[in-house]
């Protein structure tokens, strides 16, 4: 995927599942939407899960399962070939989109989901567009035919130019070279094209943001690589955009109603006989099994074990249901640090009797190739 896609891809509405590769940055870059689109994860102070964090507790045999297996699966890609091409009359523009999705399962013939033809039109924008080589305010495009499944087919603004319930008010802009800032640093593009829009969040009681906030939909660099292209000649311009995302499942995470952050700050160990390592990059985990009774006060802790092998480590608990009913992170100083962050621990009341299921992990800041871990499930009383 070319660098350059970076801030498109963040509003597409079909989430990219990336293996837990580290903490997120919620912070927008200068000039960017912040297209943070997690659910909201603030821990519940519900005393009826919330277990006696000054209680002792004693040790209850856990039992390894899956060891290094991985934290989702692909089932399957969905596909976006869009093509446009338009036409620079003075201070006027416009064009065509050709807009096409297919939803294709792993082992599976692909579906057309969208098949649209659109039209745009505008005229010169005249809001900021700092060395732009020429912009237009193209408002909403409107649609010329649908010849896939209207109702499957959800477009992305920011690729087609409609206004939806949030992004609305685009704008088309061409630059012949353009540097970006990015994470690792700052990046030169030529022949790059873009799509600014406002945010509108007022039907949900905040305000409005006319940005424009910028996206990049092709540049010419990308065009070997069959992911972007852009061309020019004379008045008339083309592009196109590909990109196959992946859809995966979560292998262990499964989520059926409230799930506890932990509120632990620090840890429970009274044994470490348990012991197991993951790797660093976040997908792959190991799975620990207990038996527990409805209101039994249990505490979980995940610590380092070497100062080689530290990380920055993760779990959550399922329950008797395979739903997950609690997570925990960043509870206490590991007692071998990682790179960054702490360890996680979790006191927590049972709501049902059954076996539980713990998922190890590591987030990632790694002194060594392995994240290496000891776990201690504890019942007080």
């Amino acid at each position: 995927m070319s660098r350059s896609l970076f801030s498109l891809i963040a509003v597409l509405p079909l989430s990219l599942t990336l293996a837990c590769t580290g903490k997120e940055d919620d912070t927008a870059s200068d000039g960017e939407a912040d297209a943070d689109t997690d659910a909201d994860t603030d821990a519940d102070t519900d005393a009826d899960t919330d277990a006696d964090t000054d209680a002792d507790y004693t040790s209850v045999a856990a039992t390894a399962g899956a060891d290094n297996a991985a934290l989702s699966e692909v089932v399957g890609y969905f596909d976006y070939n869009i093509v446009g091409a338009g036409t620079v009359d003075g201070d006027n523009v416009s064009g065509t989109i050709d807009y096409v999705t297919t939803d294709t399962p792993v082992g599976g013939p692909a579906t057309t989901l969208c098949d649209t033809d659109l039209g745009f039109q505008g005229s010169a924008y005249i809001g900021d567009c700092e060395d732009c080589a020429w912009a237009f305010d193209v408002g909403n495009s409107t649609v010329l035919a649908e010849n896939g499944d209207a109702a499957a087919c959800e477009r992305v603004g920011t690729l087609s130019f409609e206004n939806d319930a949030v992004l609305r008010g685009f704008v088309l802009a061409y630059w012949p070279e353009l540097t970006v800032a990015g994470y690792y640093g700052d990046y030169t593009y030529s022949d790059i094209l873009r799509s600014g829009f406002a945010v509108d969040y007022t039907a949900y009681g905040y305000g409005y943001y006319a940005g424009p906030y910028w996206v990049t939909i092709s540049e010419a660099e990308s065009e070997a690589a069959g992911t972007t292209y852009f061309t020019q000649d004379g008045n008339s311009f083309a592009w196109g955009f590909t990109y196959s995302q992946e859809q995966t499942v979560d292998t262990f995470f499964n989520y059926c109603d409230y799930v506890y952050g932990s509120y632990a700050v620090a840890s429970y160990l009274t044994s470490d006989a348990n012991q197991g390592a993951v790797d660093c990059t976040g997908e792959t985990a190991d799975t620990w099994t207990f038996s527990g009774t409805a209101g039994d006060n249990i505490a979980v802790t995940v610590d380092t074990i070497a100062a080689d092998s530290a990380s920055d480590l993760v779990f959550f608990v399922n329950g008797p249901d395979t739903c997950t009913v609690a997570t925990a992170d960043d509870s206490f100083d590991c007692t071998f640090p990682p790179v960054d962050y702490q360890c996680p621990s979790l006191a927590y009341t049972l709501e049902e009797t059954g076996t539980y299921e713990v998922v190890v992990f590591s987030y990632g800041q790694c002194t060594g190739e392995e994240a290496g871990y000891t776990i201690d499930v504890g019942i007080s009383g």
